[in-house]
């Protein structure tokens, strides 16, 4: 399992900020081992094979998107763009990443559209989600390619979902006391899971799974 370690704290009179990549054997669980060294890393995803790893890191410029070979221990680059804040999701055949970011050159680097990106020819196509086109985040991609689900901060964090054939975009989800993050389809299709964040509590998270069928 990959996660993301957020952190501040004061140099001075400077506040610091870093994210830093962890991961962990879930089957045989100790430690944490840091994987990447260095600042500023987001979006990290395993691919569906898990054999390698796809991740960003701003660079103060733009946010570059590797790839880690698992097997090799090699990492490449296999984007660099004028995107910012990126986060990533592969395709169940990992064919394509999906992904959030704010794009540079539109001059507003707080829209986040969705996009994707195939790995085969390197093109980079924004995803049609309706009214939902900006202020995106948490993509997840269904196991038959058909779907992408994600929330969307502006519209207070509902589960929204788009057919990626049809470009039919509906909300799942829009809980009025809670905000929702991380959606995550299950192995099966059938389910998503995510995580539901009170609006009047801190401290007030919990799992919750919607059922499709």
């Amino acid at each position: 399992m990959i996660f993301t370690q957020f952190y501040s704290y004061k140099n001075g009179e400077k506040k610091i900020e870093e994210t830093t990549l962890w991961k962990i054997n879930i089957l045989h669980p100790g430690k944490p081992e840091l994987f990447t060294a260095g600042n500023q890393y987001y979006g990290a995803s395993i691919s569906p094979q898990l054999d390698k790893i796809c991740y960003s890191k701003g660079t103060g410029i733009s946010n570059p998107i590797y790839l880690f070979d698992v097997k090799t221990n090699q990492t490449t680059t296999i984007m660099t763009t004028d995107f910012f804040y990126v986060q990533l999701a592969w395709s169940p055949d990992a064919s394509w990443l999906a992904f959030v970011a704010a794009d540079k050159k539109s001059g507003q680097l707080d829209l986040y559209c969705l996009y994707r990106y195939d790995l085969k020819s390197g093109r980079v196509n924004r995803i049609e989600t309706s009214k939902y086109e900006k202020w995106n985040k948490d993509p997840s991609i269904s196991k038959d390619n058909k779907m992408i689900v994600f929330t969307n901060i502006k519209d207070n964090f509902p589960l929204i979902a788009t057919n990626l054939q049809n470009k039919q975009t509906k909300v799942l989800s829009a809980p009025k006391d809670s905000a929702i993050y991380h959606p995550e389809y299950s192995p099966d299709g059938n389910k998503i899971a995510y995580i539901l964040h009170s609006r009047y509590s801190n401290t007030g998270q919990k799992a919750a799974i919607l059922y499709l069928k």
